[in-house]
Parts: C-alpha cells; sequence; structure tokens
C-alpha cells in the first residue's frame, strides 16, 4: 500500500528519500538532493575532448564531473590582496589622526599653559603690590608656574 506518510517518498512506503539516497551512496559524492520527479542537472558543458579555459576554470572536467576549479581561489587571492591594502591604508590614516590628534592636544596645552601662568602671574604682582614680603614675579612663576 502506499500511504503518504511524511518522511517517506510516495512510491516508496519503506524508504525515505535520505535514506535512498544513503543507500546508493550519492550523499557521500556530493550530490545535492532535488525534487522528486525533476530530471538530473546538466553539468556537461564540453563535448569535446578537449577542456576549455572557463571549463578549467570553473571546474569542470572530461567526464562533465564538476571538479574544484582554479578561479574560485583566485577571487579568493585577489580579495585577500584588496583586504591587504585596505588595511595597509586604514594603518596609514590611523597614523594621519594619530599626529593630528598630538598637534590639537599639544595647541590646547599651550593655550592652557598660558592662561593660567597669566592669572598666576597677575595674583602674585597683586600680592607683591599689597604687601613687601611676597616673592618676586619671576621666583614665584619659575616655582608655582605650569611649564
Amino acid at each position: 500500500m502506499n500511504y503518504p506518510v511524511q518522511g517517506f517518498m510516495p512510491g516508496y512506503p519503506q524508504m525515505s528519500y535520505r535514506t535512498n539516497l544513503l543507500d546508493q551512496g550519492l550523499l557521500d559524492k556530493g550530490f545535492m538532493p532535488r525534487m522528486p520527479g525533476s530530471p538530473p542537472p546538466d553539468y556537461t558543458i564540453n563535448t569535446g575532448d578537449e577542456i576549455g579555459f572557463w571549463d578549467k576554470a570553473l571546474g569542470f572536467s572530461k567526464d562533465g564531473k564538476f571538479t574544484n576549479g582554479w578561479m574560485a581561489p583566485a577571487i579568493q587571492g585577489a580579495g585577500a590582496l584588496a583586504s591587504s591594502w585596505i588595511g595597509y591604508e586604514n594603518v596609514k590614516l590611523g597614523r594621519k589622526q594619530l599626529a593630528e590628534n598630538q598637534r590639537q592636544f599639544d595647541m590646547n596645552w599651550e593655550a592652557q599653559k598660558n592662561l593660567t601662568n597669566a592669572d598666576l602671574r597677575d595674583r602674585q604682582m597683586r600680592r607683591m603690590a599689597e604687601s613687601s614680603t611676597a616673592a618676586p614675579v619671576n621666583e614665584y612663576m619659575a616655582a608655582y608656574g605650569v611649564r
């Protein structure tokens, strides 16, 4: 009796599709299961004795079997070179950014130092004007000024 049961093929009530493929050894050979009743894919491109450039590149052999060609690894190699170049450009950009950040930090430090020293100098000049015991401005700045 042919009952359509989930996991079983109609017409094969005792055997599932996957079990049938395993028994035939097709899954071990890289066979891709297709819908039941569909025709097998035709991978044969070259009908002559010679293998052409595109057949070798895409991985077709004389007997029509699909193998790994050289095109996919070549494209991966080109992608790896492009990624390396982009990485190198990023390193150069990072160095430029670091140099700019250091330049801006130095400018900001100099401006803050000048502002702080000007305040310290003004306070010490006021102290000297109010008291005769206050240290001279140059000595005070040498001891307490920001360098």
